[in-house]
C-alpha cells in the first residue's frame, strides 16, 4: 500500500501525495470542491468536461490530442461528483513516469503544466466567451446524461428519495442540476461560474503514482495568482429523523422499486461500527438482506443497504413486484429489529469484515482507486489509510455492532410503483 504525505500550499489549499513505486504511470489531479447550490451545479457541472476539452495552447481537439499522444499516450480527462453537501469538480492527467520517456522528457512537467493551464488559465475567445461548440457538446451529453438517470429506474428511485431524505439540506440538489437549468446555461452565466469557482473553491490536489511531488507543487502555486476568498465547506447531519416521510410514486414500470433512508445516529468520525453494521445486514451476499429476505422469502429482485457516513445516513435499496411492496417493507425493519436484538451469528459478522477487508486491500490497485479514498475522507479531523482502517475494523465487537444498529431509525420510504 502506498504512503501517504500531506502539505498545506494555502488558504484551503492542500496537496497530497500518494507515493506507490510500483506504479510506472502517475496521476495529477485538481479537485475543486465548492457548496452544492442550486443556482450553480448546472454550470458547475459543465464547467470540469469544457475546460479539458481544449487549452488555450491547443485550441482545437486535434491539436491537443496529438500533443497527449506525443507524450506517450498521456490523457486530459474531468470528474464531477458529489460529497454529502459539496459539489466536487475535478480535472485530471495521467501518463507514463518520466524514468520511463525513451528521449528523457519531463512528462509530470508537461501534464502539470496542461492540467493548470485548462484549469487556472481557460481558454476564452476574444468574445469573452468559451468556444461555442465545447458548450453545445458538453451541454448535450449532460442533458443525456440526466436522460438516462431518469430512465434507469433504480436510479432514478434513489435520487426520488434522496430528494425527500433531504429536503431543504443541499445534498437534495443533483450534482448535475435539472434539465431546465442546464439548457438556461449561457456563455456569460458558465463565465460568471468559473470565476466565482476559482475564488470560493477548497482545491485539493493529488499528486499520485511515481512523480515528483515537489516540482508538481512548485509549478501549480505559479498558476494561483488571482485573488481568493474561499468559502467555509461543511455538511449538515440531522442525527435522528424529524417524523416519518412516506412517499409512493406510480409510472409505468413492470418493476417497482423500494427505498428506506435511515438516520444512523453517528457522524463521519464515528460511523465504522455502522458501516460494518449495514455489511452485516444488507452489504453483502451473505448479509440478512440478502439471504432471508431475497433468498428465503423472495420478496425482492434485489436487496442491499448502504452507509452514506458522510451525512449520517443508511439507504436500503430493492426491487420488488408491486404486490410485495408491504411485506418487503415489514421484512426489511424486522431484519434490522433483528440486528439491534443481537440476532445475528459470529459467522455473519466474520464474513462481513473479510468483505469490507478485502476492499480495503483492493484499493491500492488504482491510482484513482486511491484518489478516491482519501477525498472521502477531506472531511474527516483523522485521515486514515486503507491499512490502518483493516486493523480498526478488526476490532470491532459484535457489541459494537449491536450498538450501532440501535442507533438507525427509519427516516424516509420512498416507492416508485409499477402499475398493476
Amino acid at each position: 500500500m502506498p504512503k501517504i504525505k500531506i502539505k498545506k500550499l494555502g488558504e484551503n489549499i492542500t496537496a497530497r501525495n500518494l507515493i506507490d513505486p510500483k506504479f510506472k504511470t502517475m496521476r495529477i489531479s485538481v479537485n475543486m470542491i465548492v457548496p452544492l447550490r442550486k443556482e450553480y451545479a448546472a454550470c458547475n457541472a459543465l464547467l470540469p468536461s469544457i475546460i479539458s476539452r481544449v487549452t488555450k495552447q491547443y485550441p482545437d481537439y486535434r491539436s491537443l490530442s496529438r500533443y497527449l499522444c506525443s507524450l506517450y499516450g498521456a490523457s486530459l480527462s474531468s470528474g464531477l461528483a458529489k460529497i454529502g453537501d459539496n459539489q466536487v469538480l475535478t480535472v485530471a492527467a495521467s501518463g507514463i513516469s518520466n524514468k520511463y520517456a525513451f528521449e528523457g522528457e519531463d512528462v509530470a512537467k508537461e501534464l502539470t503544466n496542461l492540467i493548470c493551464s485548462a484549469v487556472f488559465d481557460p481558454l476564452i475567445t476574444d468574445e469573452c466567451v468559451f468556444p461555442e461548440e465545447s458548450l453545445h457538446q458538453e451541454r448535450r451529453q449532460l442533458l443525456e446524461t440526466i436522460d438516462a438517470n431518469y430512465n434507469d429506474k433504480k436510479s432514478w428511485a434513489k435520487r426520488r428519495a434522496l430528494d425527500i431524505f433531504y429536503e431543504g439540506e443541499p445534498a437534495s440538489v443533483s450534482r448535475y442540476g435539472t434539465r431546465k437549468s442546464v439548457r438556461a446555461v449561457t456563455h456569460q452565466s458558465l463565465i460568471d461560474a468559473w470565476v466565482k469557482l476559482m475564488r470560493e473553491c477548497t482545491i485539493e490536489l493529488f499528486v499520485s503514482g511515481d512523480c515528483d511531488f515537489d516540482a508538481v507543487c512548485h509549478t501549480f502555486m505559479s498558476y494561483l495568482e488571482f485573488d481568493r476568498e474561499p468559502v467555509h465547506l461543511m455538511n449538515i447531519i440531522h442525527l435522528e429523523p424529524n417524523g416519518l416521510k412516506d412517499v409512493a410514486e406510480t409510472q409505468d414500470i413492470a418493476q417497482s422499486k423500494l427505498v428506506m433512508g435511515f438516520r444512523t445516529g453517528v457522524t463521519q468520525e464515528n460511523s465504522l461500527a455502522t458501516k460494518l453494521m449495514s455489511a452485516v445486514f444488507g452489504g453483502t451476499a451473505s448479509s440478512k438482506l440478502f439471504m432471508n429476505v431475497r433468498e428465503k422469502m423472495s420478496l425482492c429482485y434485489y436487496c442491499g443497504s448502504r452507509v452514506t457516513d458522510v451525512k449520517g445516513a443508511m439507504f436500503v435499496e430493492s426491487g420488488v413486484q408491486t404486490k410485495n411492496i408491504d411485506a418487503a417493507r415489514e421484512a426489511i425493519l424486522n431484519q434490522l429489529q433483528d440486528m439491534k436484538d443481537g440476532k445475528f451469528t459470529e459467522t455473519d459478522l466474520h464474513y462481513a469484515k473479510l468483505a469490507m477487508l478485502n476492499g480495503y486491500k483492493s484499493i491500492g490497485d488504482s491510482l484513482y482507486g486511491m484518489e478516491v479514498w482519501y477525498m472521502n475522507q477531506v472531511f474527516n479531523n483523522n485521515v486514515y489509510t486503507p491499512e490502518e482502517m483493516a486493523v480498526l475494523v478488526d476490532d470491532i465487537t459484535r457489541i459494537d455492532v449491536i450498538e450501532a444498529a440501535r442507533k438507525v431509525q427509519l427516516d424516509t420510504v420512498y416507492v416508485l410503483k409499477g402499475e398493476d
